[in-house]
């Protein structure tokens, strides 16, 4: 197996059913979104990422098309792509990232479960890197 830098493994619940649609080139392809829980400031956010797969991955395409469904657990396996755009209106630069998937697996039991209320966030607790020893 050839060893890859750019691999990443993702889980969470499917935003929404999978799309398949055509490209400019006439491949089709299957995307989805991922939302997985995050803390930010201490407030629960949802993290949004763009899952793709291309038809010539017959085996990943097929499997998302066929078992993820919006609200299912999902565990993405692939790579993240990025691609640049300009705005139109000022010319700033966008840079936009997508995981394009090579695999997925639907945990059916997990799925059925509702998610585990995460602990808060604690401001100012005991930094066991700090100079301060706690004795």
């Amino acid at each position: 197996m050839a060893f890859s830098e750019n691999y990443v493994r993702l889980m969470g619940k499917a935003m929404d059913n999978p799309e398949v649609v055509a490209t400019q080139t006439g491949n089709q392809m299957v995307k989805f979104h991922l939302g997985i829980p995050s803390i930010k400031n201490g407030q629960q956010v949802t993290e949004t990422f763009e899952i793709m797969c291309f038809s010539q991955n017959k085996f990943a395409f097929d499997e998302i098309n066929s078992t993820v469904r919006a609200g299912r657990l999902v565990a993405v396996t692939g790579r993240i792509s990025s691609r640049e755009s300009r705005s139109p209106k000022d010319g700033r630069v966008f840079y936009n990232y997508t995981i394009m998937a090579n695999r997925t697996q639907i945990d059916e039991d997990v799925a059925a479960q509702p998610a585990p209320q995460q602990k808060p966030i604690v401001e100012n607790a005991y930094n066991p890197w700090d100079d301060k020893l706690p004795f």
